[in-house]
């Protein structure tokens, strides 16, 4: 992808504000009229929110990574990841659940420990590191 594409995909999803979270891309922009901001209930209510709103944590790494591409700074980059540090020690401690709510405070939900999620993260965190990230660099984590 050029660097003008990953540039107006970076604005599309961050500008609007309503498809990156803290732990992720959501799976639907929140003003369609079939997003569900919450993935709970019975197994049908489940599975009608589990495409239609539902956040998914190992699509942050697409967009950390289209973040980094275009604006090539890799502490700002990371700052989308530090809420994924916090998250190791609040649920299913040392791993990344599977899914979390669209909606705040942003539920894990699903598999609290998700190969593709700390996968796709861990992935993220070394191309920040690649591209300049260090310790020193970082308030918190």
């Amino acid at each position: 992808m050029a660097a003008r594409q990953w540039a107006g995909w970076v604005r599309l999803r961050h500008g609007h504000g309503r498809v990156v979270t803290p732990h992720g891309l959501r799976s639907l922009h929140a003003a369609e009229a079939n997003y569900r901001g919450h993935y709970e209930g019975p197994q049908s209510q489940r599975d009608a929110a589990y495409h239609q709103g539902t956040v998914w944590g190992w699509l942050l790494d697409a967009f950390v990574l289209a973040h980094l591409r275009v604006y090539r700074d890799p502490r700002r980059a990371f700052a989308f990841l530090e809420p994924m540090a916090q998250h190791l020690f609040t649920s299913g401690l040392g791993t990344i659940s599977e899914i979390f709510d669209g909606e705040a405070p942003f539920t894990p939900r699903g598999a609290f420990a998700q190969a593709w999620s700390v996968a796709e993260t861990l992935r993220a965190w070394r191309a920040c590191y690649d591209a300049g990230l260090r310790v020193k660099d970082l308030t918190r984590c």
